[in-house]
Order: structure tokens, then sequence, then C-alpha cells
């Protein structure tokens, strides 16, 4: 399976940076497997080979700039650690999700950014 590298950034309005490398579960890499709420549907304009909701935007945006994700910045993304365009290969992986989140360091679920009608001041971020 594939791991993302989020590389680190105070900027929110500098591009997200990212590097993707194979890895398998015998390795026992850490990485925080991500969730996400797709919210709205179409894909971000800003990398052709980066496919994400705005949602998956904004968590990437705000994890990229938190402790102790900042330091660590590595992750599983549906979105992004499977080849989505591979058929073949994106319902494999799909078989293994429940495995890829078993032996994650973390799982984070991202409902969205916080706003005024939030329930906390906190942004949307469940830890696991």
């Amino acid at each position: 399976f594939r791991i993302l590298t989020l590389e680190p950034s105070d900027d929110e309005f500098a591009p997200v940076v990212c590097s993707i490398t194979e890895c398998s579960m015998q390795e026992g890499k850490r990485y925080v497997a991500l969730s996400y709420e797709w919210n709205d549907p179409t894909f971000t304009d800003d990398d052709p080979n980066m496919q994400v909701t705005p949602n998956l935007l904004d968590a990437l945006v705000y994890f990229r700039s938190t402790l102790p994700f900042r330091e660590a910045g590595v992750f599983w993304v549906d979105a992004l650690c499977i080849n989505q365009s591979d058929v073949v290969e994106r319902s494999a992986q799909v078989k293994m999700m429940g495995d890829i989140y078993r032996n994650a360091h973390r799982v984070i679920c991202w409902l969205g950014r916080a706003t005024r009608n939030s329930y906390s001041q906190d942004d949307g971020a469940v830890c696991l």
C-alpha cells in the first residue's frame, strides 16, 4: 500500500506539497489513517495530479501546520494513496482497508473546519 508524506507549512495559502511512497504492512511504518467527509463532491483545480475534494484539501492544510502531525506528517488517505483510475488496484486496496485502519498509529475522522455554528472552537478532527 502507499502512504503520503505531507510537508509542513505555516502558510495556509502555500501549495500543499506531499510525496507518496510504497510500503508493506510488515514494515510497521507509523502513519495516521485519515477518514474524511467528502462534503462538496467536486475536485479542486489546484493540481491535476492530486484530485481532492475541498474538504480533504482543508484537512491537509490544517494538519500540515498542526503539531503533532507537522513533525510526523505521514498519512494514509484513500483518495491519494490508492490509484483511483486503476479499477483492479482500487478493488484490491479496498479489501485491505480494514488492515490499513487497524495498523494505523492513529485514525482521524475529519468532519470539516469549525464554523460559527459549530459546538466546538476546534476544527473538525476527531482522533481515535
